[in-house]
């Protein structure tokens, strides 16, 4: 066939199974979106079987709800990497990075695997912090509190602090005793029950929270849906990324020194890093980049590394040298290297 008729009649078939979808599925169309049930078939799978489905011949193996916005089906910005084989060389055993206002993912790689996080967790129960407990009200510090492992923070038992001030020991110094304390305003065990709520309300259905802290290897979760926690952290509540961001923070009875290793890197905006025998090193990390002349946000999210500071470092180095901005080509997965030994380029 003739590859201008060729591609004509692919348009048609497409057109043709949208508006089939359309009028066998009788969508609600609403808001600018359409929401329809139907099975996407997979990469490389017979469109036929969509028709069967479409023609109530077979019934759909797993029904999925898709949203279709309208403005989707117009050219959208996308990341694509320039060079056809660029590699990448990180000690991280699974990382993710996207932009934060499209969602678009730029790189990717065992995004899917759930591992332990650490104290990156301190992220999730700040979110549950300023949403569930009143920030001028203050809290006492108990006993079981400071017998928490790790001593930053510097507290003492009995000491009244507001809660806003909280925020500070636990994103600056990730004082262990300071999730504690927070955990203890709601009583812990409904802390701990609603963190868990917070992360199905944000679509991370890979993660489960069993300490405020990120002491327990039982804290896991995916690069992936740690995205989805910092995407909402940038869209909500981004003055818990300004105190990420901060070098120290006093009141007349402490003074709260930062850990961040990345306040000095270019286009910083704020996030949280851990570690943990079980988790590694692990870090979230907003940037702000100028790619092909436009600024935008993305995160980079790494799991299970040997040097979070240098992988985070070489996965920036990489989108500024190799990423560009494109209203037509999908992304090229660059191929991934393990390291014991990070190269930063």
């Amino acid at each position: 066939m003739h590859p201008i008729k060729n591609r004509t009649s692919r348009l048609k078939k497409a057109i043709l199974f949208f508006v089939a979808i359309l009028i066998l599925h009788k969508p609600l169309i609403e808001g600018g979106r359409i929401v329809i049930t139907y099975v996407i078939p997979k990469v490389g799978q017979d469109m036929s079987i969509a028709w069967d489905v479409l023609r109530n011949k077979i019934n759909p193996p797993s029904p999925l709800t898709i949203n279709f916005s309208l403005a989707e089906f117009k050219h959208q910005q996308l990341y694509t990497v320039k060079n056809k084989s660029p590699q990448i060389r990180v000690s991280a055993k699974s990382f993710f990075v996207a932009d934060l206002e499209t969602g678009d993912v730029i790189l990717a790689y065992n995004a899917e695997e759930e591992r332990a996080i650490a104290s990156v967790s301190k992220l999730l129960t700040a979110v549950v912090a300023v949403e569930l407990i009143p920030q001028k009200d203050f809290a006492k510090v108990s006993e079981r509190a400071l017998a928490t492992y790790g001593k930053n923070g510097n507290f003492s038992v009995g000491e009244k602090i507001q809660n806003v001030n909280l925020l500070f020991p636990l994103l600056l110094e990730s004082s262990n005793d300071a999730a504690e304390i927070i955990a203890e305003q709601l009583n812990r065990k409904n802390f701990m029950l609603r963190m868990n709520e917070k992360v199905l309300e944000l679509g991370m259905i890979h993660s489960r929270f069993e300490d405020p802290s990120g002491l327990s290897p039982n804290n896991i979760s995916t690069a992936r849906d740690l995205f989805a926690l910092v995407q909402h952290i940038y869209k909500e509540k981004p003055y818990l990324l300004d105190i990420s961001r901060i070098s120290q923070y006093k009141t007349s009875r402490h003074v709260w020194f930062t850990h961040n290793q990345f306040l000095r890197e270019d286009g910083y905006i704020g996030g949280k890093s851990g570690f943990t025998n079980p988790a590694k090193q692990t870090n979230i990390a907003v940037f702000k980049r100028t790619i092909d002349g436009q600024i935008r946000p993305f995160a980079v999210v790494i799991l299970g590394s040997d040097n979070r500071y240098a992988d985070t470092m070489t996965v920036v180095r990489f989108i500024e040298k190799h990423i560009s901005l494109t209203t037509r080509l999908p992304l090229i997965s660059p191929e991934i290297i393990e390291s014991d030994s990070p190269y930063v380029h």
